[in-house]
């Protein structure tokens, strides 16, 4: 059609229009009234199945939430904790007692991770407004999303989730997946719990058990510990208020309907670029000691292994795109966390479960791919 084609023709000169007057906007009004601009030429991109245009839309505001390529395993971070109304640095030594005591969520809830890249966006207003335009653009359209759509998206909810802007539970209701500090406290409030080490456990997860436990009565640290100095020369209530800005903008975005998005694409060929985005930031063996544990990937995992429990007569076709990369989780099973290899035994075997409840024995399409999963964790053994 004529509209069609003018669009086809015009929409990446608006684009470019468009994304330089959110990122140099003057008034609040001004960048309210593009942001409204990118609503409506991302809806009638959709409207023509002009996918390219989605996808450079959805670039564009993942470029402005400053969030997407970041080196987090070089970037330092540290837990702030808020004591007697007031926060301070949390150190190694007592991160582990108040996991032995009260938990490891309890101690996340009452925390704040702060680190230069969440001080940025927690900072950045515009970064924030670009982070609660891209969910809801990704949300209303995501069967008009391509492959670099999801890619971009998925990049950004990465690094979100990975400096904690973005909690775990907005993006997965009911599941909790701890930061690589909390992780490192668990694993020493275990070591020093004679109780926690005593814990019985049986089945192929027994080897790890006592590591994983969210909390229970233990040793505490050793105490007189030397405080840990700050490595931001703001007061800490101050840097912990920045990071919660953060917070709050990405609680109130519509990022939380991401686990339900896939029973609103309708189309093939959209879901099977969402989950190959999915596929491709799954746990990988790590480059080197410090590369060893991310959030994300974690949960990434659970969010693909979700959909065989939502959908699993399309299990033929998600194991198509996971299958190899949950070949390289078991196969480098020795390299990996072994946080990380629990939760990716756990979520294949539920998936597995889910599929063999859907077969019922007479689905032959169901049966092989069964079978294929199986196989992948029979990896295990080797």
């Amino acid at each position: 059609t004529y509209d069609r084609a003018l669009l086809e023709a015009t929409w990446p000169r608006l684009l470019r229009a468009l994304e330089r007057t959110v990122a140099q906007a003057p008034t609040d009004r001004v960048l309210r009234r593009a942001l409204t601009g990118l609503h409506a030429l991302s809806g009638a991109a959709a409207a023509y199945d002009i996918y390219s245009c989605v996808d450079a839309t959805l670039h564009a505001l993942a470029t402005l939430t400053g969030l997407g390529s970041l080196n987090l395993h070089a970037q330092p971070q540290q837990v702030y904790v808020r004591r007697r109304g007031r926060y301070m640095v949390l150190s190694a030594d007592d991160a582990t007692a108040s996991v032995a005591q009260a938990g490891a969520q309890a101690l996340e809830e009452a925390s704040v991770l702060v680190s230069q890249a969440a001080l940025d966006f927690g900072s950045d207003y515009r970064a924030q407004v670009a982070f609660v335009a891209l969910a809801e653009l990704v949300t209303r359209f995501c069967y008009a999303v391509g492959a670099s759509g999801w890619e971009d998206v998925l990049c950004v909810v990465s690094d979100a989730v990975d400096i904690d802007v973005l909690p775990v539970r907005a993006v997965l209701a009911g599941t909790w997946v701890p930061r690589a500090a909390t992780l490192r406290a668990m694993v020493a409030a275990a070591t020093q719990s004679p109780a926690t080490q005593k814990q019985e456990s049986s089945g192929l997860l027994s080897a790890f058990s006592s590591l994983w436990g969210s909390g229970g009565s233990g040793a505490d640290s050793p105490r007189g510990s030397r405080p840990e100095t700050p490595l931001w020369r703001a007061a800490p209530d101050q840097l912990a208020a920045t990071v919660t800005r953060g917070h709050q903008a990405a609680s109130v975005s519509a990022i939380m309907e991401l686990a339900d998005l896939p029973r609103r694409i309708q189309n093939d060929t959209v879901l099977a670029g969402f989950v190959a985005a999915l596929a491709r930031r799954l746990p990988q063996s790590p480059k080197s000691a410090s590369d060893n544990y991310l959030p994300a990937p974690v949960v990434f995992l659970e969010l693909a292994f979700a959909l065989f429990s939502s959908c699993p007569l399309s299990a033929p076709s998600l194991w198509a795109a996971l299958e190899q990369p949950m070949q390289r989780i078991f196969e480098c099973a020795e390299e990996l966390n072994p946080y990380v290899l629990e939760r990716a035994v756990h979520a294949l075997f539920a998936a597995t479960t889910a599929v063999l409840k859907a077969a019922g024995g007479q689905d032959s399409s169901l049966t092989e791919t069964l079978d294929r999963m199986t196989r992948c964790l029979g990896l295990l053994r080797d």
